[in-house]
């Protein structure tokens, strides 16, 4: 009897061993890239802040907001290529 408690034993450790590593990849999705999310985040402000100017400054506040959609374009790219090396 004792030799089938050692194999279940291994059992359960190589499954945890082999499950650990997934399961922090799992609970890192959150956190990944937290800078890149930060950047994001104040694109989106920073968007929000030009759409609602009084003033267009001459069709340079247009061109800000092209810009700043063109760089969270590029931060989604750089995520994705990220989770999928």
């Amino acid at each position: 009897m004792r030799g089938k408690n050692i194999n279940w034993f291994a059992v359960v450790v190589l499954a945890i061993a082999l499950a650990f590593p997934l399961a922090l990849a799992l609970q890192g999705q959150g956190r990944r890239h937290p800078r890149i999310r930060a950047a994001r985040q104040a694109l989106a402000e920073a968007h929000n802040q030009l759409q609602n100017a009084a003033h267009d400054f001459g069709g340079h506040r247009v061109r800000a907001m092209r810009l700043i959609e063109e760089a969270q374009g590029q931060l989604r790219q750089a995520v994705e290529w990220a989770n999928h090396h």
